[in-house]
């Protein structure tokens, strides 16, 4: 087993460094603010500009709450290639008040604590949550959750994590 997880940690940081700051943006249609703040946090887009028009998004009161959701996941992902972890966690937040059962938003959330440092149990809870409730990026969910097990000590958990992450994803 001490072979399987070494290789397991390869793994990790090969689909780290290639995705390490992959999200899973919620899509929005039409032609409106909330559909390019999708585009941009799709396109993991850092710019004061991609923040502005999530903003707007957000600032229509006729924004249907599905895309009011995913624009607070958009905008979180957003300021998170920004590096602003505290702002993205208060989108997640918001996402999350008004659609407990989104997973994408718990599963940014996670990754964003795991980046962060700033609570692995905390993390854990959220990725887990996140696989629970079908996230779109459920690899990178189980990727992440397998660092924070590992971060925690949690070495058959993490190995058991990794394993279902290159399951998901044997590219």
């Amino acid at each position: 087993m001490v072979r399987g997880f070494a290789a397991a940690a390869v793994f990790a940081g090969t689909f780290l460094g290639a995705a390490g700051t992959a999200r899973a943006a919620v899509s929005v249609i039409g032609d409106t603010a909330a559909r390019q703040c999708y585009l941009a946090a799709d396109a993991q887009n850092a710019t004061e500009a991609a923040v502005s028009v999530c903003a707007q998004a957000l600032a229509n009161t006729g924004l249907p709450r599905r895309d009011r959701v995913a624009s607070f996941v958009n905008r979180g992902i957003v300021h998170m290639h920004r590096q602003d972890v505290a702002a993205a966690l208060a989108d997640y937040d918001a996402a999350i008040s008004l659609d407990p059962d989104i997973g994408d938003a718990h599963t940014n959330r996670g990754i964003a604590l795991y980046r962060s440092e700033m609570d692995d149990r905390a993390a854990l809870a959220s990725l887990t949550r996140g696989i629970e409730l079908d996230t779109n990026r459920a690899e990178v969910a189980y990727l992440i959750r397998g660092l924070v097990n590992e971060r925690l000590g949690n070495v058959r958990a993490a190995y058991a994590d990794y394993r279902r992450a290159a399951a998901l994803a044997p590219e």
